[in-house]
């Protein structure tokens, strides 16, 4: 049958979501009467070099992907709080980086997946206002939410069940020390930390139906997302992410 003239495939879904503890987020913003058009800035140019590769390793069970990259910056466009006013600055900044990630399936129902980024970030002069003397300093910086070192992780195992699949799985991120604004204050700046998911499921052999019970921040880390620094005014805004939580996901799947 011609492409133009056979039925269309319909597909429908359904998802039901129980979650016992509902997660709290504190979440603000602060605005002013400005308009992009008002603030002033000139373009941005970048200048990028990267290398990197691919290899199949272990009679093709495993995949190793690298890249070192080295980013250059004309004029890059810094984002920062003057008082409760956001204003861009256009400074020099430069980024070198590393990034791998590594797969494998060792054995049949095993599958790992490791990665680690690596940055080394400089924004050239910028200034801040002491909030207690009052006297400015330029100097150079580090990027807004970039971490000096990431890591991650992920492990499943699969088995046949009762007709269908079972899979257990658990994945962390560990994140590195980082800062929420582009004067690097300390207040505005998060430690390490790592966050841990778990999850079970079980999915029925035609693939329709599928169970599973997950946690996710499964030590309750607590960790900041973004920080907005207000310190004219004596406060700073904390953003956090989410507590532990729990819950349970049943789907059902339509051709």
């Amino acid at each position: 049958m011609p492409e133009a003239l056979k039925p269309p495939i319909r597909t429908a879904r359904s998802r039901v979501q129980f979650s016992p503890q509902l997660p709290t987020t504190a979440r603000g913003a602060i605005a002013d009467s400005s308009t992009v058009g008002q603030i002033p800035f000139g373009e941005e140019t970048l200048t990028a070099w990267e290398l990197g590769f691919k290899a199949d390793l272990f009679g093709g069970s495993s995949r190793l992907n690298a890249a070192v990259f080295y980013y250059d910056y004309a004029d890059f466009q810094a984002f920062s709080f003057e008082g409760i006013t956001n204003v861009v600055s256009n400074k020099d900044a430069e980024v070198l980086g590393f990034e791998a990630e590594f797969t494998t399936s060792p054995w049949q129902g095993w599958e790992f997946l490791f990665g680690v980024s690596a940055l080394d970030t400089t924004v050239q002069d910028i200034t801040s206002v002491s909030f207690f003397t009052g006297v400015p300093t330029t100097r150079d910086r580090e990027m807004v939410l970039a971490p000096d070192l990431e890591l991650n992780g992920l492990g499943r195992y699969e088995w046949p069940l009762f007709g269908g699949m079972m899979a257990v799985q658990g994945d962390f991120h560990y994140v590195g020390e980082q800062f929420f604004d582009i004067a690097n204050n300390p207040i505005a700046t998060e430690s390490s930390y790592v966050v841990g998911n778990a999850r079970l499921a079980y999915t029925s052999g035609d693939q329709r139906w599928q169970a599973a019970l997950w946690v996710k921040n499964l030590a309750d880390t607590e960790y900041r997302s973004y920080v907005i620094p207000v310190t004219s005014l004596g406060f700073t805004q904390n953003m956090y992410g989410r507590p532990r939580w729990f819950g349970v996901t049943m789907s059902y799947q339509w051709d």
